[in-house]
């Protein structure tokens, strides 16, 4: 029979779950003492606010996760912002329980699903991002969710399975984009098992259609609210001439749609200069991954690869084009915080890691048959150690702090925090009525969290000043607006607005409450 479509020679029961929640459980705790709480800047605090308040987040959109959160802020947990972030460290011990059950169904080991789904969990850039309000573990789980349900499919062959894969691959745009770099290989996995079409094409289609009206569904409810928070009224009407659009287009509920689904604030930084920018990013990333997993975990994925293919070269192949698409996409990417984009592919690297242990435990066993069992549980135990070994220390410091430092991948202390959201919502008590506020992306959503969440201030607008394009200035159509709304309005700004007084506004310094802010009208 080949091996291939031969009968797996284990089933993942009632102990393999047990393993699957108790490795997750164990992150989630881990992520739980370490967890940002409190409101965060910059893209969090945006996440935190739409999370609860749920409306379009900047490119592309992340209407499913959005809805997902608001789910999650229902819970009596703590203060709103703080259930958003830990909605991160939910999603971070979901991927860690997937990654033991795939790692699981690769080896056949416990053991090596173990290491795999550890070595994930202590990796520094996915704790990172597992106690902040971001997308990156959602996006993570939706992709190790997809990767159990194939590797379940390859085993058995039941076509139920390849329903929920299609109906998670097409809700994953929602939560993260990169989820769609995987649908190739996925489609390669499949059609080159040789299945019986009359069987798979109904699972397949429904999933994927139940899961793109699901995506459109979560747009509708987000585009319900157009409220000042939402970032078309905060970000891309008021200075969409900088992005290449009009104000009919973005008033169109499919205009908003397409603008959003399509990255139209990102597209023009993506494949800019192949030849010149990806060795570079390759470099960064390459350089980085020890930092990430211990050499062991990066040997045994590279052994897990290789052992794939003489046994099952259609899950060597999966890997290779999951991996080769992922990584060609990010290579060309080279934004600020493109660390955080290669976690989609962490649980497949880890569940190779996987393999790999499983490959070599299967070698030991066939070598000593008589010292198998013996040497499967020293040897088991001493890679777990060794993957563990090195952020012990850090670790347990960050344990006993209750809060995780992570160079260059998070935020200023919890005190710092503090601090800084403390002067925030004191302006924003002294703001005159119906004011609107220039503020940068680091503070916009801390300042709508306050107004808009905390002190029910739905009288004032934010809006950020230069958001993110290629021309880097001011647009011409957010001057504009600027000009009409001090018709009508108080128009201030954290910062000083050289764009608006070129434009022929009046600038004059204002103090409101203990924030230093200038107020800009029609030239006297």
């Amino acid at each position: 029979m080949n091996q291939e479509t031969a009968k797996p020679a284990f089933n993942l029961g009632r102990i393999d779950a047990l393993l699957a929640l108790l490795a997750g459980g164990l992150a989630l705790a881990l992520y739980a003492r370490t967890l940002a709480t409190g409101m965060l800047p910059s893209d969090s605090g945006e996440f935190q606010v739409l999370g609860y308040l749920p409306a379009h987040a900047h490119n592309p959109g992340y209407w499913v996760y959005l809805l997902m959160v608001k789910a999650f802020t229902l819970l009596p947990l703590a203060d709103i912002a703080t259930r958003v972030s830990l909605f991160s460290a939910l999603m971070g011990g979901v991927t860690v329980a997937c990654t033991y059950l795939a790692g699981r169904m690769l080896s056949g080991s416990r053991w090596a699903g173990a290491l795999g789904a550890l070595a994930l969990a202590v990796s520094a850039t996915f704790w990172s991002q597992a106690i902040i309000a971001e997308v990156y573990t959602a996006g993570s789980a939706f992709a190790a969710l997809v990767l159990v349900l194939l590797l379940a499919w390859e085993q058995t062959r039941k076509n139920s399975l390849l329903f929920w894969a299609a109906l998670a691959g097409a809700l994953g745009p929602g939560v993260h984009g990169t989820i769609v770099l995987m649908a190739p290989a996925a489609a390669l996995l499949v059609l080159a098992g040789k299945p019986e079409w009359r069987r798979i094409w109904r699972p397949v289609l429904g999933g994927g259609a139940l899961g793109l009206a699901l995506l459109l569904g979560a747009f509708a409810v987000c585009d319900a609210n157009q409220a000042p928070y939402n970032t078309m009224s905060s970000i891309y009407i008021p200075s969409r001439s900088n992005f290449g659009s009009t104000l009919e287009e973005l008033q169109r509920p499919e205009g908003r749609f397409l603008f959003l689904i399509s990255s139209r604030q990102w597209n023009t930084f993506m494949f800019q200069d192949p030849v010149r920018i990806m060795p570079g990013q390759a470099k960064q990333y390459y350089t980085s991954l020890p930092g990430e997993f211990s050499p062991l975990v990066l040997a045994l994925a590279g052994v897990g690869f290789l052992a794939l293919w003489p046994r099952r070269p259609r899950l060597g192949a999966f890997f290779l084009l999951a991996g080769l698409a992922h990584h060609f996409f990010v290579f060309n990417y080279p934004i600020g915080d493109i660390y955080a984009f290669y976690l989609p592919w962490f649980p497949y690297l880890c569940a190779l890691a996987a393999a790999g242990l499983g490959w070599v435990l299967r070698e030991v066993g066939r070598r000593l048959p008589r010292w198998q069992a013996g040497l499967s549980l020293a040897l088991g135990l001493a890679a777990v150690i060794v993957t563990l070994a090195p952020i012990a220390g850090r670790g347990m410091m960050f344990i006993g702090d209750g809060e995780a430092a992570f160079e260059g991948r998070g935020f200023p202390s919890k005190t710092d925090r503090a601090g800084w959201y403390r002067l925030i919502s004191a302006t924003v008590r002294s703001l005159p009525e119906n004011a609107l506020v220039f503020a940068d992306w680091y503070n916009l959503y801390a300042y709508y969290y306050a107004a808009c969440v905390e002190q029910g201030r739905t009288d004032l607008a934010f809006v950020e000043p230069i958001p993110f394009s290629t021309r880097g200035l001011m647009a011409q159509s957010l001057i504009a607006y600027a000009k009409e709304q001090a018709q009508k309005r108080p128009v201030m700004a954290l910062m000083e607005l050289q764009d608006l007084r070129e434009a022929g506004m009046a600038q004059r310094p204002v103090r409101v409450g203990p924030t230093q802010m200038f107020r800009y009208g029609a030239e006297p």
